[in-house]
C-alpha cells in the first residue's frame, strides 16, 4: 500500500509530502510534489574533466535541473545510471577507459528508453553522428552556450 503524509505547505502552492511505498520488507520513501512548478529532473551528468562536470551542473543547477550524480567515465556512467535511473544523461564522447558512444550503447541496452544528450568538442562530426545512430537524443558542442545546453536538455525531456 502507499501511505501518503502531508507535511508542508509552501507559500507558492506546493504541498510537499512523504509517500512510504510499503513493498515486501522495505520502505521505499519518496519526496512527491503537488501544484506550482514541476519537479526538478534528475541528470546524471558525464565526463572525465572535473571542471566540464562542475560546468554544467552549474548551468542546469541554475535552470531548475536537479544533478542526480556524476561519473568520469563510461564505465562509471553505465554503473551510475544503473544506481540512479536518472531522467537524462550528458554524455562526453571523448573519455578514458570506455568512451561515451560505447556508455551510450550500454546505457541503451539496459533502458531502451533512456535520454542522452552527448557532449562534443568542435570538429566530433563523424562522433556525433555515430552518436544519433546509436540513439543519442541531442548533442551539446563545447565550449558549451548555457542556453543551448538547457534547449537540449529539456527539448529531449519531452
Amino acid at each position: 500500500g502507499l501511505v501518503l503524509k502531508k507535511l508542508t505547505e509552501l507559500p507558492i502552492g506546493i504541498t510537499m509530502g512523504l509517500a512510504i511505498e510499503k513493498s515486501g520488507q522495505k520502505n521505499i520513501k519518496r519526496i512527491e510534489c503537488s501544484g506550482g512548478l514541476p519537479m526538478a529532473k534528475g541528470v546524471l551528468i558525464v565526463d572525465d574533466a572535473v571542471f566540464m562536470r562542475m560546468m554544467i551542473k552549474d548551468i542546469l543547477e541554475k535552470n531548475g535541473y536537479s544533478v542526480a550524480g556524476e561519473a568520469e567515465n563510461g564505465i562509471k556512467a553505465i554503473e551510475a545510471y544503473k544506481e540512479l535511473n536518472p531522467d537524462i544523461v550528458t554524455m562526453d564522447i571523448t573519455m578514458p577507459e570506455m568512451n561515451g558512444i560505447e556508455a551510450l550503447r550500454g546505457i541503451k541496452t539496459i533502458d531502451p528508453n533512456a535520454k542522452v544528450v552527448m557532449c562534443s568538442a568542435m570538429g566530433q562530426h563523424s562522433m556525433v553522428m555515430e552518436a544519433i545512430k546509436s540513439g543519442a537524443e541531442d548533442f551539446i558542442v563545447k565550449p558549451f552556450n548555457g542556453e543551448r545546453v538547457v534547449e537540449a536538455i529539456s527539448k529531449a525531456l519531452k
